[in-house]
């Protein structure tokens, strides 16, 4: 990140700034503080064989929060510069496969996003989530989509976020047996 805008307690605005680490390798892998491995992963887990970074998200069903808000304004984004219709994803939890060039070619084609992003000392509302590097990579064929499945522990936290507090209420846990498929295109 350059100088000029540290100190920076932004990892969106750190996140921007990525594929400009010195000496990082082309194909990399980006985890936050809260993710570990738990077990011996092979890079056909990040990368197909030809080198594109596989990306996991999630069927979503937005609600009303300063982060989904800023997740369904980096897909309007996406809709509104490669007039796709419908995008219907959201970021999973989980560590993110990228390439150098992905988040460069992204960091042209929304530059105004990224010099403000980066501008921004703290979290905002106004700040790109980068959902655009997931996003951006899929609409320009740069990534794979593998729909990853909700846990049963994601479902039941969504229903209780989703849950008035009413004590006669009881989630419906429906078929917890989700599979996770291969989709050639996003949209």
């Amino acid at each position: 990140m350059p100088e000029s805008f540290l100190p920076c307690f932004n990892s969106l605005a750190l996140e921007c700034c990525l594929h400009q680490i010195p000496d990082l390798a082309e194909h990399f892998i980006y985890a936050n503080d809260d993710m570990f491995v738990g077990r011996k992963l092979n890079p056909s887990f990040f990368f197909n064989r030809q080198g594109n970074p596989i990306v996991r998200l999630l069927k979503n069903k937005p609600m009303d929060s300063m982060y989904w808000n800023s997740l369904l304004a980096v897909q309007e984004h996406i809709i509104q510069r490669y007039t796709v219709s419908h995008i219907g994803y959201e970021p999973h939890h989980n560590m993110d496969a990228y390439t150098k060039t992905m988040l460069a070619e992204c960091g042209q084609e929304f530059s105004e996003l990224f010099q403000h992003t980066i501008h921004q000392t703290f979290r905002n509302e106004s700040c790109q989530q980068r959902h655009l590097f997931l996003l951006c990579g899929l609409v320009k064929e740069l990534t794979v989509l593998k729909e990853a499945a909700r846990t049963l522990m994601h479902r039941l936290l969504r229903k209780l976020r989703l849950a008035r507090l009413d004590s006669s209420y009881i989630p419906n846990c429906g078929n917890l047996q989700y599979e996770s498929s291969f989709h050639p295109a996003l949209f």
